[in-house]
């Protein structure tokens, strides 16, 4: 174990690497006394002779994130617990959430989606990637890896994630390395290509940097739609695709019955001074105001059904004797009853426990599983060490709905109180942060 924070709050599991990269390698880590899972992103610079190279990826990955970790109240970017950078010994640290899932992991089993579901999908990501624009960072690798999924009780969430080859562009910047996924680059930026005339053209965009990114979420939606590449997934297939492009429009080669195949044949344009803005996008999106999911198939008009024959007008009944008033019954004496309503603390407890295993089983240690399972068996003993776990709320944070009502529950677990008062989210927050 390593022990990272600045109380050394942070463990870091050395032995379980979950992800490699370049420079680095992701282990699972935990936060001392808490049951959420998380990974620690570990970057280490090599003694070759490109270590002015990684410094300087080093320096761009830790500012990328430090402006991520300022935005996390955004549900489409990754959580960022802690950075720490640490010059001298020549490493970079990244405490992050670990999600549920990725974008590939979903592609790979559905394959093709219906267009409320790319709908949904294209809202959050730009969502994400706005806040991203808005300090002018391009990401340069978007690719289904790279968009990670988390769920949180009913609602699934897309988080853009990754940033380590991101770069916050300038009017003044004139060349990008060619860097990326060749299948998810950009012709401008993928290593595949070579186009002198292109790359002076690109270079001299002062603004709307963003298409390179645009680019790639084209090559994700067209996935999304036909269940496949719009290139065979090789080298020659990749060059031989862009070169296409250059002088033909991509069009879909068969019909598909989606609303957004010409918003991706905009994306996926080879010169960038044509391509799809992110602000253009972004309008496009705002327009769809109707969930498509909504949309029902108009109905057959319905044959006119043959006018009824007027009934009989039926005769007046006779007038009813008035009842006599009844005697007087005293009315019982009026006794208040409170209508707050009341939660039971230890099964709201249990019943959040219950879906946290069920979602990270696999993912949590023996002794948290344990412990819980204890919980869930009917060992109340244990209310007290699971309160415990009310010291890991952060009011700074933007929990779900349910995560606000177990922390709630779990304040006054600590407490030993097992009835409260049930409350909104909001009077939950204010009383928790009181």
């Amino acid at each position: 174990m390593q022990y990272v924070g600045q109380q050394q709050e942070y463990a870091i599991n050395t032995n379980k690497v979950i992800g490699k990269g370049n420079y680095g390698q992701v282990y699972e880590c935990y936060y001392k006394g808490s049951l959420q899972p998380l990974c620690a992103k570990v970057l280490t610079i090599y003694k070759d002779n490109k270590i002015k190279v990684q410094e300087k990826d080093m320096d761009r990955e830790k500012q990328i994130t430090e402006i991520i970790k300022k935005n996390q109240l955004n549900p489409n970017l990754v959580k960022i617990h802690y950075v720490e950078h640490d010059k001298v010994k020549s490493y970079l640290i990244i405490i992050m959430e670990k999600c549920f899932s990725s974008l590939q992991q979903e592609w790979n089993e559905k394959n093709i989606y219906q267009d409320f579901e790319i709908f949904d999908f294209i809202k959050q990501f730009v969502n994400g990637y706005k806040a991203l624009f808005d300090a002018n960072i391009i990401h340069r690798d978007i690719k289904p890896e790279n968009i990670l999924i988390q769920q949180i009780g009913q609602q699934k969430f897309y988080r853009l994630a990754d940033f380590g080859v991101g770069r916050i562009y300038k009017l003044n910047d004139f060349k990008l390395t060619k860097l990326g996924t060749p299948a998810f680059a950009s012709p401008e930026l993928n290593s595949l290509i070579m186009d002198e005339e292109l790359d002076h053209k690109f270079s001299t965009m002062k603004k709307q940097k963003s298409v390179v990114d645009i680019y790639s979420l084209g090559i994700i939606l067209h996935m999304m739609i036909t269940g496949g590449y719009p290139f065979s997934l090789d080298q020659a297939g990749i060059i031989k695709f862009i070169k296409e492009i250059k002088t033909t429009p991509y069009k879909f080669k068969t019909c598909f019955n989606s609303r957004f195949t010409q918003l991706v044949e905009r994306m996926i344009v080879y010169d960038p001074t044509k391509r799809l803005t992110f602000q253009e996008l972004l309008e496009e999106i705002n327009r769809l105001t109707i969930p498509i999911k909504s949309i029902s198939p108009i109905q057959p008009i319905q044959p006119i059904q043959p006018i009824q024959p007027i009934q009989p007008i039926q005769p007046i009944q006779p007038i009813q004797p008035i009842q006599p008033i009844p005697p007087y019954v005293p009315v019982e004496p009026f006794i208040f009853r409170s209508t707050i309503q009341q939660v039971n603390v230890k099964d709201e407890i249990c019943n959040y426990f219950r879906k946290f295993l069920n979602m990270h089983r696999k993912i949590l240690n023996q002794q948290h599983i344990e412990t819980i399972s204890k919980f869930l068996l009917g060992n109340y003993q244990l209310i007290n060490e699971i309160g415990k776990l009310y010291d890991n709320f952060d009011k700074n944070t933007a929990y779900s709905d349910e995560d606000v009502n177990f922390y709630y529950c779990l304040k006054y677990a600590q407490k030993s109180v097992l009835q409260v008062a049930k409350k909104s989210k909001q009077e939950q927050i204010q009383d928790l942060c009181s």
